[in-house]
């Protein structure tokens, strides 16, 4: 099975002994004439192509044809002849070749199919990148309008794509390994970014040093352990910055609140250590008071509902800690929500306000 393949932590293997010792035979596999093109590397990739078209005849055919391509998605580098070797792979060998462990063959391939995927993706994440620096160092027009025609052309936020941008130059200038590895498909394009906002506030000498320290243990990694391969990497090269780090993090303390589908939505509390434990701490014991013999709430939706109550108190009370909250075109702060869709408010007409 294709999980045994990578038990105890072993990297996945394409042969569990060795590849075939002959060649795939001509009718499955033919000399191609495919281009080099510069986003393959350095390294050539064997010119092969696939006859899709072509079914195994015997059981030997279907071994090799799958071993072959197996191997041939695992070594080539990131780039068009991966993309290209991604596009022909063999078809699923017909039960009646009677292929030994044929479900577990068949899900090896897939398995290494996705692999070298997520690599052709982070080789075309990596290339967006270097359009995006070499676009902002030679951008003909106003640099300040450069954001927007960016968002324009991906139809995304002015934000977004200053963001886009503003990573792109870090990437090329101030994380350079960073970015080769994305550009190769050794790490994906989540995993560098954890490494460039992990680095964001230490200077360009701190991020080469825990760039080279994380990058061998990232592919291998889940986000979770990026995370904190990053926090460490930054703590251990820089100790005299944390308090500095900690007090610029604290400057950007705040509230963001997005809609969701179906009537929900999102608050989003950024803030210190301390701060969020009190605030959940407090809202616990809040919740554990409020609840009754017959209450079937979870925890969490208690939570939820005591912050509310809170709040709606101080809104029908017009007062917190004995100040007057603040009066606007001679109204006391209230909420109006406006119902957009059915499913916010079922049997209320959209447009109409709830009571």
């Amino acid at each position: 099975m294709f999980v045994a393949e990578r038990q105890h932590g072993d990297r996945a293997l394409v042969w569990r002994s060795a590849p075939p010792a002959s060649p795939p035979p001509h009718e499955l596999w033919a000399p191609g004439t495919a281009e080099r093109h510069p986003s393959d590397g350095p390294q050539w990739a064997p010119e092969f192509t696939i006859h899709q078209l072509l079914r195994p005849r015997t059981v030997d055919d279907a071994a090799v044809q799958l071993a072959e391509y197996r191997h041939r998605i695992g070594t080539t580098p990131a780039g068009g002849a991966l993309a290209r070797f991604l596009q022909h792979r063999p078809a699923r060998p017909a039960d009646e070749l009677g292929l030994p462990g044929q479900e577990s063959v068949w899900a090896n391939v897939l398995v290494d199919s996705i692999r070298a995927r997520e690599r052709v993706i982070a080789h075309l994440q990596g290339g967006q990148i270097a359009d995006l620096a070499e676009l902002s160092r030679n951008y003909p027009g106003l640099r300040e309008f450069l954001p927007t025609e960016i968002a324009l052309a991906l139809g995304v936020a002015e934000t977004t794509a200053t963001r886009k941008l503003l990573e792109a130059e870090a990437f090329t200038t101030r994380l350079p390994a960073t970015f080769a590895a994305l550009h190769a498909g050794q790490i994906s394009d989540r995993k560098a970014r954890a490494v460039h906002q992990g680095t964001g506030d230490v200077t360009d000498e701190v991020a080469a040093q825990v760039e080279r320290d994380v990058l061998p243990d990232l592919p291998a990694s889940t986000m979770p352990q990026v995370h904190d391969l990053i926090a460490a990497a930054v703590i251990r090269r820089d100790p005299h910055g944390a308090q500095d780090r900690h007090e610029q993090a604290r400057e950007r303390r705040g509230i963001t609140r997005h809609s969701d589908p179906d009537g929900m939505a999102t608050l989003k509390v950024f803030s210190t250590l301390p701060d969020i434990a009190t605030i959940h701490a407090a809202l616990t014991a809040m919740s554990d008071a409020a609840r009754t013999p017959d209450d079937d709430r979870t925890a969490d939706n208690r939570r939820v509902d005591v912050l509310v109550d809170l709040c709606t108190d101080v809104l029908d009370t017009g007062t917190w800690q004995g100040r007057d909250l603040p009066v606007r075109q001679r109204r006391r702060p209230h909420v109006q929500v406006t119902c957009r869709s059915p499913r916010c408010c079922p049997g209320r007409p959209p447009g109409t306000s709830p009571s």
